[in-house]
């Protein structure tokens, strides 16, 4: 006597067959249909009153659909949180004393998202950028050329104080971070 007929998603089979077998149905069936699983469950009399096999296969029906709603994420509600980014700050520095270093950023205590120093002076001077609250030097510092950036994204935005220099005083640098 044929008593219910369920369809589920791809991949369910094989633990289905096995709860039914477990649970004594006689004939437990499980075909492929248009690529999605379609279990017919069989159940032969057994000197049962017709409470008894409703209640099997309500049973039955209620335990495999729990099981594949809350196994498969395909079924489970998606909420969708779109992150904004922080806006960027922008930041002008002038540099007081020529060729000595000044900080211009402090060390950052969250994970910034991009960090871009600009050299935007009209006067074709150079401006160098060091990363660390250690002793600055040019040699140890990235040389940002006039109309050049120096340019980090993720992994590589340093958290550290960041220091500069330009080749004269009253230069400027430009700074956006986010």
């Amino acid at each position: 006597m044929r008593v219910s007929e369920i369809n589920f998603a791809p991949g369910v089979g094989q633990k289905l067959a096995g709860f039914g077998r477990a649970i004594g149905l006689r004939k437990f069936i499980l075909k492929f249909l248009d690529g999605h699983l379609k279990i017919s469950i069989f159940i032969e009399r057994l000197r049962l009153g017709p409470t008894m096999d409703a209640c099997i296969v309500l049973g039955v029906t209620f335990i495999a659909l729990a099981y594949v709603l809350s196994s498969s994420p395909t079924f489970a509600q998606q909420i969708s949180q779109t992150s904004v980014p922080p806006a960027p700050t922008h930041k002008s520095v002038t540099i007081v004393i020529g060729n000595k270093f000044q900080q211009v950023l402090n060390a950052s205590t969250t994970a910034l998202r991009m960090l871009r120093i600009s050299n935007n002076n009209s006067n074709d001077d150079s401006c160098w950028v060091f990363v660390g609250s250690g002793q600055a030097s040019k040699e140890s510092s990235y040389e940002v050329p006039a109309g050049k950036e120096y340019l980090r994204y993720p992994p590589f935005v340093p958290s550290d104080a960041i220091q500069g220099t330009c080749a004269s005083s009253s230069d400027t640098l430009d700074i956006e971070y986010q």
